[in-house]
């Protein structure tokens, strides 16, 4: 019944149009980074009268460890502490196997996942949307992606284009370039100025000031990436992990940067003392220039003089290419991603 059903198309199937699909992709990429959002909102305000919003939830890793401190879990702040959790990042690992990397200080890629042999994408996918994650702006964006393309695509077909034994298995993580979700994604060629092209569901990337990183090691503010939420020109709203989930327009998330700068530093007690050691060696320039860095304070004018929030737009799904899947049967779509390559390309 399912070899039927992937590989005759439908009628459904083949009336889908790329107007159609961008509209959904674009939808369901929105409506799934602002659920995910919320919720963090939700867990990140209340946990102090209830720790039980801290057993599942997305959070990035330095807040889930001063949350765990506040709300006194040291035995699970101490494992994660000690697995290097804080550093790499964590998910489901029922579902997903981190990615080595010899040269990172904890022996992993940061916040990079591979799907686990015999584990179903979907259900990897909604684990990490629904268990304990400790990821990055990036990798939130990711995975509101990945809905949106499941949400086209249909469970079945997503299942098997996206399976452990696949040449495409289903990954989390900006810094792996094998990751499949990229060439399903239209990098876009930067245009000025940028805002005249963004569209709703687009992934857009505002950095922070350069010095940020210096005086902030390891901190997750060095920049956001964020959905647009409403492409009305003049009144776009962005989202995105740690923002409002009802969207900021450009200017105020500048301000939220601003604010991240002027924080005090934050310690590297998260970190386990084998994979502080090595980062203390690795980011000894850092260090010492964040000595130098400790009471700076920026002014929104020096700010925007030092180069914070700058807007980039990074890329949108294909909805070309999602639509060629989506029409196709199970074989010709499995030609297809195989033979997709990433591409930056200017906007129609």
């Amino acid at each position: 019944m399912t070899s039927k059903v992937l590989n005759t198309p439908s009628l459904s199937m083949q009336r889908l149009t790329v107007q159609e699909v961008r509209g959904r992709l674009q939808d369901k990429s929105v409506e799934v980074l602002t659920e995910i959002v919320k919720d963090n909102t939700r867990r990140m305000e209340g946990f102090t009268e209830d720790s039980q919003l801290l057993t599942n939830g997305i959070f990035y890793p330095a807040d889930y460890f001063e949350a765990l401190k506040k709300a006194a879990k040291s035995s699970l702040s101490e494992y994660l502490r000690n697995t290097n959790a804080f550093f790499h990042g964590y998910t489901s690992p029922r579902h997903f196997d981190l990615v080595n990397d010899r040269l990172s200080p904890s022996g992993k890629k940061v916040a990079c996942f591979v799907l686990k042999n015999g584990v179903l994408p979907s259900e990897a996918l909604h684990a990490m949307k629904n268990g304990l994650s400790l990821l990055g702006c990036g990798e939130v964006c990711q995975i509101a992606q990945y809905a949106a393309v499941e949400d086209v695509l249909g469970v079945e077909k997503f299942n098997a284009l996206f399976s452990s034994d696949s040449p495409t298995p289903l990954m989390i993580g900006a810094r792996v370039p094998e990751n499949p979700i990229a060439r399903l994604r239209l990098y876009l060629m930067q245009v000025d100025p940028p805002q005249a092209q963004i569209q709703k569901g687009d992934q857009v990337f505002i950095q922070n000031v350069n010095t940020y990183p210096f005086k902030h090691v390891l901190s997750h503010a060095q920049a956001f990436n964020v959905l647009c939420l409403n492409a009305t020109p003049g009144c776009q709203k962005f989202t995105g992990l740690g923002l409002p989930p009802e969207g900021l327009p450009h200017d105020h998330i500048n301000e939220v940067l601003l604010g991240e700068f002027n924080l005090p530093q934050n310690s590297w007690e998260r970190l386990s003392s084998t994979c502080k050691e090595i980062c203390e060696k690795i980011f000894k320039k850092h260090l010492l220039k964040a000595v130098e860095l400790k009471d700076t304070q920026l002014t929104p004018e020096s700010f925007k003089a030092e180069g914070g929030g700058i807007l980039q737009i990074v890329c949108a799904l294909d909805a070309e290419r999602i639509t060629a899947l989506a029409n196709s049967t199970l074989a010709e779509a499995r030609k297809l991603l195989d033979g997709y390559d990433v591409e930056v390309r200017t906007r129609n």
